[in-house]
């Protein structure tokens, strides 16, 4: 256990905070030559505010006032617990199945990993509603309750760091592309008062963010595996966001590109040549999908078929729900 004056929080999270602005400087330094100059000419300030109170999830956020970029606490732990679940779930239910004899498309929670994995995930999901404490005896970073659940974690937090990352070279992108300049021009207007013109560049500055972060951890990757592995990560954060949403309608943005349609776009721009690893990339987004619709007990009919095309089934049926 780490002492409090060293690791401040309330959740097992907190012993990877320092991993996160680490591996945020390190990816900075190693993709973008302006990265360090950003921060010198003060378009963003340095280091991260770091949100420590018990309060409902909130997506990382950029002061235009201060440069600064915000994180929750209670964020990371989120994130945390919805990728390590995920991982296990796609991993030791779908993975290690799927070409069984016996496989039926269900996934079956029948051993300690899947179960406690998938009770993780229903905790994290609570987050968008109400702050809890994490159970200790449930999966998490700080205080492995087996070996098994220890070898996991580890593994996972590779990944988790690279998704924390990918969320805030978003925000970095937007202070250090200056788009505080256009925020400026429609501070205080109501959405509803918005132009099209003004949510069109709402949309592509949005857009503009997503694709910095993307080449951010990408563009630097030496080889398919890497790219790979930092593109599950890109993948696992997009799903995620499918989740923060209280309203399966919210998916259809006014500001943004559409939710799910910014989770397509992460896949098909990773365009991997290694057809295991394009499967799995499109297998994960469509566990995320089917718990999304599950969760907000939306039927679909889609049929059990090869992973991408999967997937443009669910991306037809989130189609149905904004109109």
């Amino acid at each position: 256990m780490f002492p409090q004056s060293t690791h401040p929080g309330n959740m097992p999270i907190r012993v990877l905070a320092y991993n996160i602005l680490n591996k945020f400087e390190l990816e900075g330094l190693k993709t973008f030559p302006n990265f360090k100059e950003a921060i010198d000419k003060g378009l963003v300030s340095p280091g991260l505010k770091y949100h420590i109170e018990k309060e409902t999830l909130k997506s990382p956020f950029a002061r235009c006032e201060t440069k600064q970029i915000n994180i929750q606490e209670v964020f990371l732990s989120f994130m945390w617990s919805f990728s390590y679940s995920l991982f296990i779930i796609v991993e030791k239910g779908i993975q290690e199945r799927v070409t069984k004899p016996e496989w039926k498309g269900e996934i079956i929670f029948d051993t300690d990993l899947l179960i406690k994995a998938n009770q993780l995930l229903s905790w994290a999901l609570t987050l968008n509603v109400f702050y809890s404490d994490w159970d200790l005896d449930l999966p998490n970073p700080e205080r492995p309750n087996s070996k098994d659940e220890q070898f996991y974690a580890e593994k996972l937090n590779g990944l988790y760091e690279n998704a924390t990352c990918y969320v805030l070279f978003h925000e970095f992108a937007h202070l250090s592309l200056d788009h505080c300049e256009f925020a400026k021009t429609v501070r205080g207007k109501n959405i509803s008062n918005l132009t099209a013109e003004e949510i069109s560049k709402f949309k592509q500055l949005e857009a503009q963010a997503d694709e910095f972060a993307f080449n951010a951890l990408v563009n630097g990757s030496e080889n398919e595996q890497e790219k790979f592995y930092k593109g599950v990560a890109i993948i696992l954060a997009h799903c995620a966001m499918l989740f923060m949403v209280h309203n399966p309608k919210v998916i259809k943005q006014i500001k943004h590109p559409d939710t799910d349609i910014r989770l397509e776009t992460s896949i098909t721009n990773l365009n991997l040549k290694d057809p295991l690893n394009e499967d799995y990339i499109w297998t994960v987004g469509c566990f995320a999908s089917m718990k999304f619709f599950s969760i907000h007990n939306i039927i679909v009919n889609i049929s059990p078929k090869d992973p991408k095309s999967l997937f443009k089934d669910y991306m037809a049926e989130f189609e149905k729900i904004k109109m």
